[in-house]
């Protein structure tokens, strides 16, 4: 591991991602028209058969960065409150992050 700074390391290998987005209550979801203040997804990386982040990320499992990307957003949509500010934090719904085509 190299140290970055007094508190932060880096790790020689990225094994799985998962894209965080705060929306704000500015998005709503299309299923029942609640805020929307979380969007969560596993990277775009492109097909799944392409190489384009091989050299980058050789141990980045895609599969493994899905599945952390769904039992987050799981564990946040138990705990949001749908929509109800007075449960939780997460005032809105938790969503799946669409990310823009390349």
């Amino acid at each position: 591991m190299e140290k970055i700074s007094e508190n932060v390391t880096m790790f020689d290998e990225v094994e799985s991602y998962v894209d965080l987005h705060y929306m704000g209550p500015c998005n709503n979801s299309e299923e029942d028209d609640q805020y929307v203040q979380v969007a969560l997804d596993y990277p775009p990386l492109g097909p799944v058969d392409s190489t384009k982040y091989t050299s980058e990320y050789p141990l980045l499992d895609r599969v493994k960065s899905r599945r952390y990307a769904l039992a987050a957003a799981l564990g946040m949509e138990e705990f949001s409150g749908m929509g109800n500010a007075e449960i939780s934090p997460f005032w809105g719904r938790v969503n799946r992050y669409y990310h823009p085509s390349e």
